[in-house]
């Protein structure tokens, strides 16, 4: 059916770009916080949740990879 196809294909285009940005957004958390606590303005909660929530789109990163297997 083409019709399913095309839609089975827009899809896929939208899984590889939610994976990439949460990679982008999860790498731009973790220097963030790296750097406050270089400059050393960062605290401890800032720091744990920055952790918590690169974790969380690296997760929806790898989930929504087109490439996993």
């Amino acid at each position: 059916d083409p019709e399913m196809s095309r839609g089975l294909g827009d899809v896929y285009k939208r899984q590889k770009y939610i994976s990439r940005y949460c990679n982008y957004a999860a790498l731009v958390i973790i220097l963030v916080a790296l750097a406050s606590y270089v400059v050393g303005k960062g605290d401890v909660f800032f720091g744990q949740f920055g952790i918590m929530v690169s974790i969380a789109l690296l997760a929806i990163a790898a989930i929504n990879d087109p490439t996993r297997k």
